[in-house]
């Protein structure tokens, strides 16, 4: 009741993890859902795939009686609750008709649109179509229309929430409009991670399946978790009660975690496990010794060291053997970066939201990145590349942010360090 600055929200990020909410978890827009009834909100949903409807089915008939006043058989807007439109040009012009057309209802309305990136999708106007067009300007004037409305006391109060997991795949003219408010949802921190363990471990009691056992004390356990979502550390623990022995053992953990993880980047972060140490590295004593001693400090949680490491040097001379014994022996997370640049528009941008997300959940970290110059791109990128120019912009940000000093450990992989830029 107290907002005043938006009336549209556009949630992204863990959107489709679970969340605590009473004695239970939940999905976002479950948790969404909760909140806006207790405020008494009318909540309409829509996604492309079931159309729009009404959460509690007599708000629905009322809809529906109110719609069809004074209407004739043949003129009827919605002929029954169960024709509600699935095209997004009618489903949006229904749902306008409902907030603003049909005043006779005093309480206030709640729009949440899922998969918000499938209705009103980013990308240059020479390549969307009229549709994603329409529903792009629709969705601005909505965000103003429900602003105004927010304004004007005697007005019938209405909020539009857009579910998406990434910020960049939604029409930017929407999602930087001044009247419309990015909520970013983060990956579960440490304490989150622990509740959620302590809840399914009392949970799988109740069932009576008996605790999970596992070769790690509690914080060993949170620990092994970082990086995971709820929703992992769900499939973590459904899966150890299939396993013999009901254990969370620590190869159980090795194996499942890069699994999850990887699936959840989409592919775009690999978890490394690697198998030797710098016991394994013959001569270069002073590289060694440098690395064992970050290692130290990284265990110990300092931040007095490096952002990170270029090792420059011709193909095959041991780079990354070299950066991989580095990440055993500091016996921290470690993952490498795939290729995430996209051929679409904002599609580079997203996959870059979603390694850094899952990077600040794993910390601390060590994050091996080979072909560093092509990686990063160049801040002289040719006039017509933006792209490596954002990329380069980016990382470079992301990189000096101190509060991730000694927390992210970054290791540039390059044979041809001349082509990095000076920063």
């Amino acid at each position: 009741s107290c907002r005043r600055e938006a009336a549209a929200f556009v949630l992204y990020g863990n959107v489709n993890d679970i969340h605590p909410l009473g004695s239970d978890y939940v999905s976002s827009r479950a948790y969404v859902e909760a909140m806006l009834a207790k405020q008494g909100y009318i909540i309409i949903g829509y996604d492309v795939s079931r159309g729009m409807r009404f959460q509690d089915s007599k708000e629905a008939v009322e809809f529906v009686r109110l719609a069809n006043e004074n209407r004739t058989e043949g003129d009827k807007l919605v002929r029954s609750i169960f024709d509600f439109p699935r095209d997004s040009l009618k489903a949006l012009a229904c749902i306008e008709a409902c907030v603003v057309g049909i005043e006779t209802s005093d309480r206030p309305v709640a729009v949440i649109l899922d998969y918000a990136e499938h209705v009103a999708p980013n990308g240059s106007p020479q390549t969307l179509t009229e549709v994603d067009r329409i529903n792009s300007v629709t969705l601005q004037r909505f965000a103003q229309l429900f602003y105004d409305r927010l304004q004007d006391k005697a007005a019938r109060d209405a909020t539009l929430f857009m579910f998406a997991p990434n910020v960049h795949d939604i029409a930017q003219n929407l999602v930087q409009s001044e009247v419309v408010a990015t909520v970013e949802i983060p990956r579960p921190d440490a304490e989150a991670r622990r509740r959620y363990i302590d809840f399914h471990q009392a949970k799988l009691v109740v069932e009576g399946h008996g605790k999970i056992a596992s070769d790690f004390g509690e914080d060993q356990l949170v620990e092994q978790t970082a990086g995971l979502t709820l929703t992992g550390i769900r499939h973590l623990f459904q899966r150890a009660v299939q396993t013999e022995g009901k254990r969370l053992s620590s190869r159980f953990i090795m194996e499942r975690k890069p699994e999850l993880i990887e699936r959840d980047s989409r592919g775009l972060v690999e978890v490394m496990m690697p198998k030797h140490g710098m016991g394994a590295v013959g001569g270069n004593d002073d590289i060694k010794a440098f690395f064992a001693r970050t290692a130290e400090d990284l265990r110990d949680g300092l931040r007095d060291v490096p952002v990170g490491v270029i090792c420059p040097g011709p193909n095959g001379v041991g780079k990354t053997f070299i950066a991989k014994a580095f990440a055993r022996d500091s016996g921290i997370n470690c993952v490498a970066l795939k290729n995430f640049r996209g051929m679409y528009v904002g599609q580079t941008e997203s996959n870059l939201d979603t390694i850094f997300s899952i990077l600040k959940s794993m910390t601390p970290n060590i994050v091996i990145m080979d072909e560093a110059d092509k990686m990063l791109g160049n801040e002289t990128a040719s006039e017509g590349n933006k792209v490596d120019d954002r990329v380069f912009g980016t990382f470079t940000a992301f990189m000096g942010d101190p509060e991730y000093r000694g927390k992210i450990f970054w290791l540039l992989l390059t044979a041809r360090p001349y082509a990095l830029a000076p920063d």
